[in-house]
């Protein structure tokens, strides 16, 4: 049996429309990238939101799709910002 973890998903703007949360529990496997997390949530998006560019944030910093989460990380996937 292979170990997993468990992360708080914060949800906003399509995310949380996708997810119908705000927040939202994933089980992870030990191991998993922020890339796996993006995944999920680009799975859970509607197919005219393919192309969303998303960023993740880990405990309320920014990271790179290849940084190991641990269980009980905050993670939030942040839709583009737009400002006038």
């Amino acid at each position: 049996m292979s170990a997993t973890i468990s992360v708080r998903l914060r949800c906003f703007s399509h995310v949380r429309d996708a997810f119908g949360a705000a927040e939202v529990s994933l089980e992870l496997p030990a191991g998993a990238t922020a890339a796996v997390v993006e995944a999920k949530v680009r799975e859970a998006l509607p197919a005219s939101l393919a192309g969303l560019a998303l960023r993740v944030a880990v405990n309320q910093q920014i990271v790179d799709s290849d940084a190991v989460l641990r269980a009980g990380d905050e993670v939030a996937v942040l839709p583009p910002v737009q400002g006038g």
